[in-house]
């Protein structure tokens, strides 16, 4: 069974969890998608009764004056009752499997071989991946699935990955994707703004380099993805440089449709004491439905930097 829920208008709709996009890591890897449950009514099951354990739900939505495809997942029957039936939702499942293995090469030949056809069976863009790139050191001890081994070298490394349409993208953190984007006064809402963590000291096995403050607490990277110490202090000097970002945010109408993750935002905030202009690299989309009514939004998250306009 197919059911397409069409965004705000699709009858029969009770409630959906926000969906979410965002890593593990604030300094890279995998964007994992979060999907939650969704409660239809019976009515949409009548030809379909009782309704069925495994179910194909595509959530779409109106932007830019066209439907698109938020997601494309399966949903799995959670309980049912007088009042309605919940599904639980599911994306793309990658459970590739390896054990015992040395990563000795660079990242992109890494991602390469990890999405041949007889592993993650995946077409790679390492269009907006760093020049030259890194080099990577790492064994895999026990059973580990491909996808969390790719996560831990990427988030290790400063890069992202995000799997759409069966292609993985990988790109670099240190640097924003495409053209930035600006969002005038009317293109958003109102968001708060947040400073960097402190950190004092970025840890990886026995290497450490300082942090911005001589106050807060240590960051601890871990496990190490190369054994020599240049390449380590490498990576935790991008860590750092990352991390030591103020961490922003911004609402826009899902009508607008969601930036790529990667991409910079810039605007300038005019609603405080003195005008701030904003630039926010995207790491996190949330999307809000609200409740009947309300305008759908779209949550963004990502470190970036501020300065008086």
């Amino acid at each position: 069974m197919n059911i397409d829920i069409k965004i705000p208008d699709f009858i029969g709709l009770s409630s959906l969890d926000d969906i979410k996009v965002s890593m593990d890591h604030y300094s890279g890897g995998y964007v994992r998608p979060s999907y939650g449950t969704v409660r239809l009514s019976q009515e949409i099951f009548n030809d379909d009764f009782p309704p069925p354990v495994t179910v194909q739900i595509s959530i779409l939505a109106d932007i830019n004056g066209s439907d698109q495809q938020i997601i494309n997942g399966v949903g799995h029957l959670l309980r049912y009752d007088s009042t309605g039936v919940e599904y639980s939702l599911y994306g793309d499942s990658f459970s590739t499997m390896i054990s015992d293995h040395t990563f000795d090469d660079n990242l992109i030949n890494i991602f390469n071989w990890a999405c041949e056809s007889s592993r993650l069976n995946l077409s790679l863009d390492h269009s907006a991946a760093r020049l030259p790139s890194p080099a990577v050191y790492y064994q895999v001890t026990g059973e580990h699935q491909l996808i969390d081994v790719l996560d831990t070298i990427a988030g290790f490394f400063c890069h992202f990955f995000e799997i759409k349409d069966s292609v993985l993208r990988l790109g670099d953190m240190l640097v924003p994707t495409g053209q930035p984007i600006f969002l005038g006064y009317f293109d958003a809402f109102t968001s708060p703004h947040a400073g960097p963590q402190a950190y004092s000291l970025f840890t990886a096995g026995s290497e450490s380099v300082s942090g911005v403050y001589h106050y807060g607490v240590p960051f601890e990277i871990n496990p190490v993805c190369h054994n020599a110490s240049s390449n380590i202090q490498d990576a935790l000097a991008d860590i750092k440089t990352i991390l030591s970002k103020r961490w922003l945010s911004k609402s826009i109408p899902l009508s607008s449709g969601p930036p790529e993750i990667g991409a910079q935002l810039q605007w300038t905030d005019n609603r405080l004491i003195k005008d701030v202009f904003c630039t926010m690299t995207v790491r996190a989309l949330t999307y809000h439905w609200g409740a009947v009514g309300d305008v759908p939004k779209i949550f963004i998250e990502g470190e970036g930097d501020e300065v008086l306009a």
